[in-house]
């Protein structure tokens, strides 16, 4: 009896909670969406000014709502419509994306904090408020290159931090390489990680990984 009972006896497992879904900007044809989704996120909704990109995009992510769009164009507002045709309104999402880094690059000598380019962090920041009104935003991811820390473009990226702050969110600031992470490329990068204030998640710790370290070992 006491065999049979112990048969018929489960152990009660935690349900996982579901995941944000994601909406990226200047997308591209998804590199950083890629991630997300191996991580078990689901891509919902992209945007980027290219038509190629968003072509690409769609083949890699056929469930995404992917739009091929100038984003000073199609504003907030705009942005907010087609997400809320994607996700429904109430909805826990994450929105991820680096702005075109051109205007802060290093390797771009003539360039100056007046790159019209320069810019598109603000308008990023004027998205994210947006869609707080219609949506759960958990986080936020932001990806752009060293050189909008230098001394010419600091008005900006202080400006970034402090809308990301005034939003709610707390932020993680990491310079990551991409060597650390499994990729043969030295391709260093400013990651914001911020979170909404609230939630157990007070910072990020990115998880680094062994893996190939030279184009001979990817392709050779």
């Amino acid at each position: 009896m006491l065999k049979a009972q112990t048969r018929r006896t489960t152990t009660k497992r935690t349900a996982r909670p579901r995941l944000p879904k994601i909406v990226s900007l200047f997308s591209g044809a998804g590199g950083l969406d890629h991630g997300f989704k191996a991580a078990g996120f689901e891509l919902s909704a992209a945007f980027d000014v290219s038509e190629a990109a968003i072509e690409t995009h769609k083949y890699n992510f056929p469930g995404a709502v992917a739009t091929a769009g100038d984003l000073i164009d199609l504003g907030p507002a705009g942005v907010s419509a087609v997400v809320g045709a994607a996700i429904a309104r109430g909805s826990r999402i994450g929105i991820i994306g680096g702005p075109p880094c051109q205007g802060f690059s290093r390797a771009n000598t003539t360039a100056t904090a007046a790159d019209p380019r320069n810019k598109l962090p603000k308008l990023y920041i004027d998205i994210v408020r947006e869609l707080q009104n219609d949506f759960v935003v958990d986080f936020v991811v932001f990806e752009n290159v060293l050189g909008m820390r230098d001394r010419k473009h600091a008005a900006a990226y202080q400006n970034l931090l402090a809308g990301l702050t005034d939003l709610g969110f707390d932020i993680t600031e990491k310079e990551l390489c991409a060597l650390d992470f499994g990729v043969p490329q030295t391709r260093r990068r400013i990651v914001l990680s911020a979170v909404r204030s609230g939630l157990e998640a007070k910072s990020v710790k990115p998880r680094r990984r062994k893996g190939l370290s030279t184009v001979r070992d990817a392709i050779g």
